[in-house]
């Protein structure tokens, strides 16, 4: 799979300021409270030095049937 721009720029980013991005698989299913689908939910890790940011994320519904 080719590396977009987009995700160059993060990459770079990421290298530029020491910080690392960890993803973990969670589900499918329902994210918001409106959805009609399921769609793919991640747990989304930012760490840099001894901080970290943790959030959840919910694939948008085209992308979470892409595997």
């Amino acid at each position: 799979m080719e590396t977009t721009d987009y995700e160059k720029q993060a990459n770079d980013f990421l290298t530029m300021t020491d910080t690392t991005l960890s993803t973990i698989f969670e589900s499918n299913r329902k994210y918001f409270t409106d959805d009609e689908e399921p769609r793919d939910v991640y747990t989304v890790t930012l760490s840099r030095n001894n901080r970290k940011y943790v959030f959840s994320f919910g694939q948008s519904l085209i992308q979470s049937g892409k595997r």
